[in-house]
């Protein structure tokens, strides 16, 4: 069973919710399989109540996928991507799981590069409709029959903001824009976790990297941490000794 096998059995698995006790590392390939297998029948077994952090579980899984990934150098080559920033491309020596490459306009002017996108042309066609004297009533173009390769070239940024997941900040809940070392919290990522815009507190203040609106990072995270003194306070928590 190749990598990507091993890799699609751990997606599907994923994709249909079941509730990972062990890191994506720790899973044999037979044990993937095994589970892949079972999760097909009609009848699904339980889950546990008190279930390892999935967020987490899922978080180290593509970590352990992209280690060995090469990274991307150039601005717009990841553009397009019509998963969006579910799927990482990437992940760099700090561990920190990059969506998209942090890339800075040139000190200097020069040229932009091109992407080339290469397709199937058919041509065009002209249908004619006649009317019962045989006069042309109207005329109009549709796709044709030809088969010919084209081109198309599309201008490439000369920059782009990056955004990416780091382990060691929160990297289970937000992601993080990034530009010319201005860092923001993903906007719907911190509205989701506190449960919608309106519940977002008051201290969360908005920011920009670059042209990317997103949260401070640091207020975000001293309102986390209020959360969770008051409720402590509160009683609705208990402290964990370490």
């Amino acid at each position: 069973m190749t990598q990507a096998t091993r890799k699609a059995l751990w997606d599907e698995l994923r994709d249909t919710g079941y509730v990972f006790t062990k890191h994506y590392r720790d899973y044999s390939e037979q044990e993937l399989a095994d589970l892949v297998a079972e999760r097909r029948r009609p009848v699904q077994a339980p889950q546990t109540e008190q279930a390892p952090d999935q967020a987490r579980i899922h978080l180290e899984a593509e970590i352990e996928q992209l280690r060995a990934t090469p990274p991307e150098t150039q601005a717009g080559k990841s553009m397009n991507r019509h998963e969006g920033f579910t799927k990482p491309i990437r992940i760099d020596e700090a561990g920190r799981l990059w969506y998209q490459d942090e890339i800075r306009k040139p000190d200097y002017a020069k040229p932009r590069e091109r992407r080339v996108l290469r397709y199937i042309d058919p041509g065009v066609k002209t249908v004619v409709r006649k009317d019962q004297n045989g006069s042309i009533v109207e005329s109009f173009e549709v796709p044709g029959d030809e088969q010919r390769e084209a081109e198309a070239k599309i201008m490439l940024p000369s920059y782009q903001i990056g955004c990416y997941r780091d382990p060691a900040l929160l990297g289970e809940f937000f992601k993080i824009h990034v530009y010319n070392n201005k860092e923001v919290f993903d906007l719907f990522d911190v509205q989701a976790y506190f449960g919608g815009p309106r519940a977002v507190p008051a201290s969360v203040k908005r920011d920009y990297a670059d042209t990317v609106l997103g949260y401070d990072i640091q207020s975000v995270i001293q309102a986390i941490d209020d959360i969770y003194r008051q409720k402590l306070k509160d009683g609705e928590i208990k402290k964990v000794d370490a």
